[in-house]
């Protein structure tokens, strides 16, 4: 497929950006991933009002200058999906600085902007998404950044790090997937998405916790009774202590809202 990058349309395979790139050297490239749904009236974006926000509030948390605003991203990735012909797929969209830069602080008065458009079949095989098979999750010793750290919710990608040493520690032990806790113990995430948990009819989303709270450790803070019990050393937890459990206790699932694109 083509990729549009800053204006034009280039085979995939063309596309370069110097390695010694602040983005690339540094991580400070930001992206967001969209949806392409087959419909009646032909191809649509997931939601692409909510997804350009979130790559906009990106921005803004890394400081990246974009050139482009909301209406002006969204009919560049539409041009994407025409232009490639898709029925249903992916498209990624990226802002990145692209000169090589040594300084922390690049230089660039404005990052780059390109759209990659993919087939999911691609990238996860036939039948993605279908499979009811299940799967195993440890507990990993990584732990997920604090949001008092780093801006952990901005796509941003320097921060997938600690999800993709999270998940290599997991599968080295066995397992399929990984859960990850936060700073203090409590279930946080998996390695790139967010998980849902269940005690009884309740849901809880521990991540939409965070996002809503001024000061996410005290609220989690609530209901301690003591310290909890550390993760064991080689990931293999077969049942949550009494930290993880007080966590899903303590969380009130209905106040403050989640992400906007978290919500279908």
């Amino acid at each position: 497929m083509k990729a549009w990058v800053n204006g034009e349309f280039l085979p995939e395979e063309q596309v370069r950006v110097s390695l010694l790139s602040h983005s690339f050297s540094r991580g400070s490239a930001i992206f967001e991933t969209f949806d392409v749904t087959e419909t009646a009236r032909g191809p649509a974006l997931f939601r692409p009002d909510a997804h350009v926000e979130r790559f906009i509030n990106s921005a803004e948390a890394l400081h990246v200058p974009l050139p482009a605003g909301k209406e002006e991203l969204i009919d560049i990735l539409k041009t994407a999906v025409r232009t490639n012909s898709m029925s249903s797929g992916g498209v990624k969209l990226f802002a990145y600085y692209s000169e090589p830069e040594f300084r922390l602080i690049p230089k660039e008065r404005s990052a780059k902007l390109a759209v990659f458009c993919f087939e999911l079949s691609g990238i996860f095989g036939e039948g993605c998404g279908e499979s009811t098979k299940p799967l195993t999750a440890g507990m990993s010793t990584i732990r997920k950044s604090s949001p008092s750290f780093l801006p952990v919710h901005a796509k941003a990608c320097g921060l997938y790090v600690g999800g993709f040493l999270a998940l290599s520690e997991a599968v080295e032990q066995g397992y399929d997937d990984v859960i990850m806790l936060d700073e203090l113990g409590f279930v946080a995430e998996g390695a790139v998405e967010e998980r849902l948990l269940r005690q009884g009819r309740r849901r809880h989303n521990p991540q939409a916790q965070e996002r809503a709270s001024g000061d996410h450790a005290q609220q989690r803070d609530r209901g301690r009774e003591g310290p909890g019990p550390a993760p064991r050393r080689d990931g293999r937890h077969t049942q949550a202590g009494p930290r993880l459990r007080r966590s899903l206790l303590h969380r009130d699932p209905h106040q403050g809202l989640p992400d906007p694109v978290d919500r279908r």
